[in-house]
């Protein structure tokens, strides 16, 4: 979330951090910050991946008069993109529709009316990131909207320069589908965001798509209008592992999401990690596996040591302390499934961080 420009309107186009007034009395500003200045693409398959690119906007009446029927629109384009569509999906704060007779990417929220020096609940905007075209370069979304007011008589038909003010915000750029780092906006209605393709590791002829390790996070519905996601899969060289008796490749999964913490009993969030058997050394027992977790700051840094995962007293019972517990003992699929051969440790918890296992 570092790096984000804020945006707010003018009486036409404009860039910066300025207000518009009209009859010297109203004075409406709009600030439009993206939540992320990057996103994962969706993607396809039997289990999509869907990412959100998501906006915060914050209307207030900064003048001394009340003005009223505030409501603003925005809009989605992708300058580089050969047909993709960043579509609106749904947004907290506010009473926000598509635009009738729009192709989705169109949204009418309506604020109301604004009391001389007050700010409007914040309006979260979310849109469904695209699945990746054939874009002409790297491909990014931009969002442009216009904030319509009244004041007296006025109202959208006055003249453009004391009623429609214009806005545009930081573009936000999208990324490689199912890479091992994946970025998303998360709604307050919760999700499931994973890597991999569908969250399953594979062996592929091409040693670039084969990936031996996946992991995968569910959310509960968040206690917050959003959450930002970002799942990042990583070699390590970590010493309880090189060398160890269960894997020949080690790998850590960072889960970075620091808006969401959950209140037992509100609940919590599932962590999938899963590994191809071309990972595990021979005859090694999956059984014994020993998992660490560490947690991390709000940018993703660990704070303290790493702890052993020990087992949860139920499969929807976290802990209470913010260290995951193992549900169930890791899952080894026949050969008769679509998972052959691949096994699964499945985690809950309150809040979020670093995982190992060795």
């Amino acid at each position: 979330m570092r790096n984000l420009r804020a945006f707010s309107v003018l009486t036409s186009l404009a860039i910066g951090c300025v207000s518009a007034a009209f009859g010297g009395a109203g004075t409406i500003t709009t600030v439009v910050t993206p939540l992320q200045n990057n996103t994962t693409y969706s993607s396809g398959g039997s289990k999509p991946l869907v990412t959100y690119v998501a906006y915060t906007v914050k209307v207030s009446n900064d003048g001394g008069n009340t003005v009223n029927n505030i409501r603003f629109t925005a809009k989605t384009t992708l300058p580089n993109g050969n047909g993709e569509k960043a579509v609106f999906s749904g947004a907290e704060g506010g009473t926000c529709a598509p635009t009738v007779g729009g192709d989705g990417t169109e949204v009418l929220c309506t604020i109301g009316q604004l009391t001389a020096g007050t700010p409007a609940p914040t309006v979260v905007l979310f849109f469904t990131a695209p699945v990746k075209g054939t874009p002409t370069s790297p491909d990014t979304v931009v969002l442009t909207g216009r904030t319509l007011y009244a004041e007296g008589t006025g109202g959208i038909n006055s003249p453009p320069d004391n009623s429609i003010n214009e806005w545009q915000a930081a573009a936000v750029t999208l990324g490689t589908p199912n890479p091992t780092v994946v970025k998303s906006a998360v709604p307050k209605s919760g999700g499931e965001f994973f890597t991999g393709a569908g969250g399953i590791p594979v062996v592929d002829p091409d040693p670039a798509k084969t990936d031996l390790y996946t992991s995968s996070v569910k959310f509960d519905p968040l206690s917050t209008p959003y959450a930002v996601l970002k799942i990042e899969e990583s070699n390590t060289t970590d010493s309880l592992c090189i060398g160890g008796q269960h894997f020949k490749t080690c790998f850590t999964t960072l889960l970075n999401a620091p808006q969401v913490l959950y209140s037992v009993g509100q609940g919590f969030l599932t962590e999938t990690i899963r590994v191809h058997p071309d990972d595990f050394v021979k005859g090694a027992k999956m059984s014994t596996v020993v998992w660490q977790y560490t947690p991390t700051d709000d940018a993703g840094v660990a704070v303290g040591g790493p702890v052993t995962v020990g087992m949860c007293a139920s499969e929807t019972t976290p802990n209470s302390n913010g260290v995951p517990c193992q549900t169930k003992p890791v899952v080894c699929y026949k050969n008769n499934s679509p998972l052959a051969g691949i096994c699964e440790w499945t985690f809950i918890n309150i809040r979020n961080g670093l995982m190992r296992g060795y």
